[in-house]
């Protein structure tokens, strides 16, 4: 996968990421579409859980520096990484760009159990676990080749 591609995904993340964002803003819903999965306006100033609620300007420190550093480490990622990365990339960016711009994140998805969540946090999490089994996956290799 050639770099340039990893800049396409993030940019295709953060525009579903915005235009539902934007929607939700505009409409406000609150509809049940199954008895587990609902659509609910939410707002968040915090992270992931609603945690540091109201650390705006810390989180979105946090956000460039993630962004930062994908770009920057980006030549020298290895092929097995950079779908993961795109997808963090543009994650990062789109909840980035709600917490400048209207100071929170909009968030959305509502599995009833779980906390209210937005594309930008699925992307973000998905990244983040596919970089996670590579890792995992990679050690697991290691240590069966040491065995043998």
């Amino acid at each position: 996968m050639k770099r340039f591609w990893v800049y396409v995904i993030a940019a295709v993340v953060l525009s579903i990421d915005a235009v539902t964002k934007y929607v939700v803003r505009l409409y406000q819903p609150d509809i049940d579409l199954l008895p587990f999965f609902s659509l609910t306006f939410v707002t968040n100033t915090g992270a992931a859980f609603g945690i540091l609620k109201g650390s705006i300007w810390f989180l979105a420190l946090v956000s460039i520096a993630v962004m930062s550093a994908i770009i920057y480490y980006l030549p020298k990622m290895e092929e097995k990484y950079l779908l993961p990365a795109a997808l963090i990339l543009g994650g990062t960016i789109g909840n980035l760009l709600d917490r400048l711009f209207i100071g929170f994140v909009t968030d959305f998805i509502s599995l009833g159990w779980w906390p209210s969540f937005n594309i930008a946090d699925s992307s973000l999490s998905i990244g983040f676990v596919w970089i996670l089994l590579i890792i995992l996956y990679d050690d697991f290799l290691s240590r069966n080749k040491t065995r043998k």
